[in-house]
């Protein structure tokens, strides 16, 4: 089958001479039936950092054949270092879902490098959509609009899933939406509401209570955010209390890489084919060891408000550790459960603070929505159940491989707005302004303000125009990936920055020591009059005068 236009732009881009490597394979990628002319594509370019090798990883999926559905979106996710794409319908039926994982290549950084993982999303986006398409078993005429997440995150990564995301936008003539990433998270209990993924039978069996309807009250804990929210409708977000300093997420990693426990190799459920990230790693150790032996504060007992503060206690831990010369497995098993106790204790007063400022309203909520990262670890959901159960309300937790990262909850939050919105909304003929926001805040007062001010600043908005004509597509296609290649070439190969640099402070070393030693002579051959002069006036005879 082949989209409206699209052989048109296809003549258009063959007349146009050679066309580079990365925009053949990005067209390719986008397209659910290549020609059976057009040539194999190339295999994309391999950095040398770590191991590039794409190993394509499936999440969660549900098992067809899929009833139709009224709206159908592909989404992609890039706001930290999982490349991630997939296709979800209206019926909460996940058709694909696929995450490629950067954890080999940046396990050498002992974290993620926002220039590293943007160069291997620009490389691998137009493997994971071709991947999420051909699996979902449609074509792009079957999408009803395409989503991103468009902020928070490291802003080279999001640029990177924006760019592929507006090219399949304006060359499909489909609706873009730009999701919040926590906005996401906090809905992703809607798209499971029953705990895990849907399948057919769910449709017509799922119970209504079952579903999660607004409002609820939600927590979401990950590397980036550490926050509690009334989430009242789609578009009424109310933070109550965020963190102030690090996030629960940053805590465990960086107390688990002290302990010599990160990047671990292994298996747990939701962890990556090729070892256990920090926060996981630290979870096992934490089994093993007992959470009394060592006593720490908890942060913020004494301070009023709603609100979170792990720098202190991970100081007071880190700290420890480092007193400790050879610390024993049952020292790191210790620490381990001790900290996590410790940041649990602090999580339970701000949700305890939490019911007492909602009191009035807690009668409304029926369910404790726990989403994020860090809401994979089981110690701390048995917690929140406890709490959940104490106050009336109903846990739900989305399966744990749509805790961490991923598209599918993209496509859902984007799903969510789409069947808010009035018919003629959909057709939409020209692209927004449209750029990633690194920084964006989930509550909704303080997101108009922002917004309110970036409208006052014409400078800060930069239109992308779009048009039908196959001239203009054929423009927006090359701009859009000559960004890429650029932002490849310049940003995304740190070991040539760092040569380039080394090369550079080389020679600057080098003109130093030569500026040096020309400098030692010139004083030395200005030396060489004043000493001759010394050695004659001390060779002349001494007269005496004559008695």
């Amino acid at each position: 089958m082949m989209l409206p236009g699209r052989a048109p732009l296809s003549a258009a881009l063959r007349t146009a001479g050679q066309l580079p490597h990365l925009r053949a394979a990005a067209l390719r990628a986008f397209s659910t039936s290549a020609e059976a002319a057009d040539p194999a594509p190339p295999a994309p370019p391999r950095l040398s950092v770590g191991d590039l090798t794409p190993k394509i990883s499936h999440g969660p999926t549900s098992v067809g054949p899929f009833p139709p559905a009224k709206h159908v979106v592909l989404a992609i996710e890039t706001s930290c270092d999982d490349t991630c794409v997939s296709v979800v319908d209206s019926n909460r039926m996940i058709r694909s879902n696929i995450q490629l994982s950067q954890f080999q290549a940046l396990r050498s950084f002992q974290g993620v490098h926002p220039r590293v993982a943007s160069a291997f999303h620009s490389t691998r986006l137009p493997i994971a959509i071709r991947t999420a398409i051909q699996t979902a078993g449609i074509h792009l005429s079957d999408l009803s609009a395409v989503a991103v997440t468009r902020g928070p995150g490291l802003s080279p990564c999001l640029a990177a899933g924006i760019a592929s995301a507006r090219v399949i936008a304006a060359t499909t003539n489909l609706p873009l939406l730009g999701v919040h990433h926590m906005e996401a998270h906090a809905l992703t209990a809607r798209l499971t509401p029953l705990g895990r993924v849907h399948t057919p039978e769910d449709i017509s069996t799922m119970p209504a209570p079952a579903n999660i309807d607004f409002p609820f009250l939600c927590v979401l804990i990950s590397g980036g955010h550490t926050l509690i929210v009334v989430v009242r409708s789609l578009d009424h977000f109310e933070v109550l209390g965020t963190t102030r300093d690090n996030s629960i997420g940053v805590a465990f990693d960086k107390v688990s890489r002290s302990l010599g426990l990160a990047w671990q190799a292994g298996a747990l459920s939701g962890a990556t084919p090729s070892g256990i990230a920090p926060g996981a790693a630290l979870e096992l150790a934490a089994e093993h060891g007992d959470p009394t032996a060592f006593n720490y504060s908890v942060p913020l007992a004494k301070h009023p408000g709603i609100g979170f503060s792990y720098a202190g206690l991970m100081s007071s831990v880190i700290q420890l550790i480092e007193a400790e010369a050879s610390p024993s497995e049952e020292f790191v098993n210790n620490i381990a459960a001790s900290f996590q106790q410790t940041a649990w204790l602090h999580m339970q007063q701000q949700l305890n603070r939490t019911a007492r400022h909602l009191a009035a309203e807690m009668g409304t909520f029926k369910h404790l929505v726990v989403s994020g990262g860090v809401a994979q670890n089981r110690f701390l959901r048995n917690g929140f159940v406890n709490f959940a159960e104490k106050h009336g309300l109903t846990p739900s937790f989305p399966p744990a491989a749509l805790c961490s990262d991923n598209a599918a909850m993209i496509a859902w939050a984007a799903l969510e707005r789409l069947e808010a919105m009035e018919p003629q909304a959909l057709g939409c003929t020209s692209l927004p302004d449209f750029g990633f926001i690194s920084s964006w805040p989930l509550d909704t007062r303080t997101r108009e303000r922002q917004q309110a001010e970036a409208m006052a600043d014409p400078s800060a908005n930069q239109t992308l125009g779009y048009h039908s004509d196959d001239v203009r597509l054929l423009a927006l296609v090359e701009g859009e990936l000559a960004s890429q290649r650029e932002h490849l070439r310049q940003e995304a190969l740190p070991e040539a920055v760092e040569q380039r640099a080394a090369t550079a402070q080389a020679r600057a070393e080098r003109r130093a020591a030569a500026r040096r030693q020309s400098r030692e002579r010139r004083d030395a051959a200005a030396a060489i009059p004043t000493a001759a002069a010394t050695i004659d006036n001390a060779s002349l005879p001494c007269s005496t005068p004559s008695s």
